[in-house]
């Protein structure tokens, strides 16, 4: 994919790496589009995602979480959830300063990780798409039940102690069941493989708790997205923040025997055409190239 390369300077002055389609790639685009990747990759992972886009007939922009991909941080560890907002908050600025027309439609899509961060940043006022659609949205962590005095206790002891090590790298198995995927993530240098930090455990909690408050706040159309075979991110939390979203305009799709990653998994140009037909019905026709 043909991308214009640029960057942002985040929280803690940590670099983060932005890519956008090219100013001619269309000619008159329906829409500007931010893409978010999930955890352990990188914006690269979604460039079939991007070109499906473009087209379409729309603008494409992509980000590397802090720690992923070519930004800074440390490799594959989320030191704050609130960086990761305020990041998502100023690559949009960013995008917008760049953007051709300032009143054309702002759309995002994300996954997992991603629609986490750009959803709590939609929930505080810090962007405000048009038009919303998220996959994987850890609305509740596939984890064991947990009290909220518990969840409170790993949150304290991952900010006393945020780059131990702890379990076992990601079963990228648990992702996708596309075999080569799951082969070209060992072998690629922007994916990391190694243990999670306690503090990003922490943070995944303390990430999803506030996505929950919020979500009664998001009024954009929106669309979830989410797997019935998800290891990682339970489904019933995309019905969940289905129900509590206060938008009028809103749709859920459970796919059946999918996983985590609907863009990676082998039915992923279905799910990349729910997306395109979704942003589709929320936007104007374009000139393509």
């Amino acid at each position: 994919m043909q991308v214009d390369e640029y960057s942002y300077t985040g929280v803690g002055s940590t670099r983060i790496h932005v890519v956008s389609s090219p100013s001619d790639a269309v000619a008159s685009p329906r829409a500007d589009v931010l893409i978010v990747h999930g955890w352990t990759e990188h914006s690269g992972r979604f460039f079939h995602v991007a070109n499906a886009l473009g087209d379409a007939g729309y603008d494409t922009h992509l980000y590397d979480h802090r720690g992923h991909g070519r930004s800074g941080g440390k490799p594959g560890h989320v030191d704050s959830v609130e960086s990761l907002v305020d990041d998502a908050a100023g690559v949009v600025e960013l995008v917008f300063r760049r953007r051709r027309d300032p009143k054309r439609p702002f759309f995002v899509v994300a996954h997992s990780l991603g629609a986490m961060t750009v959803l709590i940043a939609t929930e505080r006022g810090l962007i405000k798409p048009d038009c919303i659609a998220v996959t994987g949205t850890p609305v509740v962590p596939n984890a064991r039940p947990l009290t909220d005095r518990q969840r409170q206790t790993i949150i304290s002891i991952g900010r006393l102690l945020p780059t131990v090590p702890v379990a076992a790298p990601l079963n990228r198995a648990n992702a996708t069941r596309d075999p080569e995927i799951n082969a070209w993530a060992v072998k690629d240098p922007f994916c990391f493989s190694g243990r999670p930090t306690l503090g990003t455990g922490a943070q995944m909690f303390y990430g999803s708790d506030q996505l929950r408050k919020g979500l009664a706040s998001i009024a954009a159309p929106i669309l979830f997205l989410h797997g019935s075979k998800d290891a990682l991110a339970k489904p019933y939390g995309s019905s969940l923040a289905y129900e509590l979203v206060s938008s009028k305009d809103k749709r859920i799709k459970i796919y059946e025997g999918l996983m985590h990653h609907l863009f990676l998994e082998p039915e992923r140009a279905d799910v990349i055409a729910d997306v395109v037909d979704w942003f589709d019905k929320h936007s104007a026709p374009a000139d393509v190239k």
